[in-house]
């Protein structure tokens, strides 16, 4: 277990009712998202408290690694911290444990929004000032330089629900993550789950938009600047050392047509991604 002396921690139980891994994933990945939001109310740091001052946070980048699944019906913690602070974003390190095991790990990287310009701001002293000045990371930060797809091998396109949208008035992260995993094959959904998953978050979408979801097969002979990055992590190394593995790259755009369509206006990624099948 990593932990810092800012740390925080959550226990869950995940239900064992999940029909399949990919649906015990997405669920850590809201439990991550619960526990980062509790440990920002407890610093002082939560949504609520940004948007007094005109600004909110949005999440730029999330990096999770899932060595193995919960085991049914066992409870599970989250720990989480703040890390390292740059001029644009503060990091937040997770760890996932079970009786002392560590299952998985996790690292987020967030903006700060003005909420009137919509545009990200140099992270203010008051945010800066309850960083650490050192504290440990769970995993390295991966380089997957993750790259547009040329040609897709799977697109649909969905719209955007009432349900999607968060206290920021935007799609929310989580939901992002359900669309882009959702388009995996349903061959590889049944005998294989997600274990690492890299999503970059690039634009907003708003009510009334729609997303084309799309996908790409990553051949590991074929991705010479992903598979080798995967390996700068030693638990990441470890599992690929022992198991086969399918990869796809993953884009959501806002496409040139929908209910918000502007004449002339070209299409915007909203998020670039990679995942990991094991």
């Amino acid at each position: 277990m990593h932990t810092a002396t800012t740390s925080y921690q959550q226990r869950f139980c995940p239900d064992g009712d999940y029909p399949d891994q990919l649906a015990v994933f997405e669920a850590i990945g809201r439990f991550i998202q619960t526990t980062s939001a509790a440990h920002a109310t407890q610093m002082g740091l939560s949504v609520n408290a940004l948007r007094a001052a005109g600004l909110t946070w949005v999440l730029a980048r999330q990096q999770t690694l899932l060595l193995r699944p919960p085991s049914p019906g066992a409870e599970i913690t989250i720990e989480t911290w703040p890390s390292t602070l740059s001029r644009l974003t503060c990091r937040r390190d997770f760890v996932i444990w079970e009786n002392g095991e560590t299952l998985g790990l996790s690292l987020t990287d967030w903006a700060v929004l003005n909420l009137q310009t919509r545009r990200a701001e140099r992270i203010p002293e008051f945010i800066a000032a309850k960083y650490p000045s050192a504290a440990p990371e769970a995993m390295p930060e991966l380089n997957l330089k993750p790259a547009p797809l040329s040609p897709a091998e799977a697109v649909s396109l969905v719209p955007v629900r009432a349900a999607d949208i968060d206290l920021n008035n935007h799609v929310t992260n989580t939901r992002y993550v359900e669309l882009m995993l959702g388009t995996v094959p349903d061959a590889i959904r049944r005998e294989r789950r997600p274990a690492f998953c890299d999503i970059v978050y690039r634009a907003e979408a708003l009510a009334g938009d729609r997303i084309e979801i799309r996908r790409q097969t990553v051949q590991p002979d074929a991705a010479e600047d992903v598979f080798p990055a995967l390996r700068a992590c030693p638990a990441l190394r470890a599992l690929l050392d022992r198991a086969d593995c399918t990869a796809f790259r993953h884009s959501l755009v806002k496409p040139k047509t929908g209910f918000r369509f502007i004449a002339g206006k070209p299409e915007k990624e909203l998020v670039r991604g990679f995942s990991l099948w094991v």
